[in-house]
């Protein structure tokens, strides 16, 4: 398996990304992070994929109920829990048909409290990438042939955070700048390391 190559060089990287449909480009949501300097908890995937409202909205994802489920040990309930959230974005995002004006102020709503809650508790999440050019429209890591690092956005994440790496690349690309970081996968039997990190880290 191919692994992706990393371009540091914005020019080169454009010159690449001209020659490739735009269905196969790729950029950060970065710009909607929550990361500020009271974030206590980063986590850090590869790249969201563009057809999803927010990270981790996809219906397997499971970052979320985690989440959930750390707040409510700490006893910080809300109306609302994030996999709720994330299932309702999940559904509309799925429907793979234009989304009319109704349906996209619930998705702006359902983001907005997503980010809410995330910010009350001091969690932010970041895309280790800034755009990338993939070789097949899929949301899969082996799929990503060239990158940019986010390089201005994960400077955001201070010492004092921490960071969990959600696949091997994002480690990598963490690695490679000096951030250290903790890889932790989504698999179930992971569930209960990832509650303990997070109850850790936002109590």
């Amino acid at each position: 398996m191919t692994k992706p190559i990393r371009i540091d060089n914005e020019t080169e990287y454009l010159q690449k990304a001209s020659n490739v449909p735009s269905d196969l480009l790729a950029n950060s949501f970065n710009k909607n992070s929550t990361i500020s300097k009271n974030t206590k908890l980063v986590i850090v995937g590869t790249l969201t994929p563009p057809d999803t409202a927010y990270f981790y909205c996809s219906f397997y994802n499971r970052i979320y109920g985690y989440i959930d489920e750390a707040i409510n040990n700490l006893g910080r309930n809300n109306a609302i829990t994030l996999k709720e959230l994330k299932i309702g974005l999940a559904k509309v995002h799925n429907k793979r048909t234009n989304i009319n004006l109704c349906e996209k102020n619930k998705v702006e709503k359902k983001v907005n409290l997503i980010k809410e809650i995330l910010s009350k508790n001091k969690i932010a999440f970041l895309d280790v990438m800034d755009k990338a050019i993939r070789r097949k429209k899929t949301p899969y890591d082996h799929d990503i042939e060239f990158y940019k690092l986010a390089k201005n956005d994960l400077r955001k994440i201070s010492p004092s955070m921490t960071t969990i790496a959600n696949s091997k690349l994002a480690k990598e690309c963490l690695d490679s700048i000096g951030i250290k970081s903790t890889l932790l996968s989504q698999r179930a039997d992971k569930k209960s390391k990832w509650i303990e990190m997070i109850e850790k880290t936002i109590k």
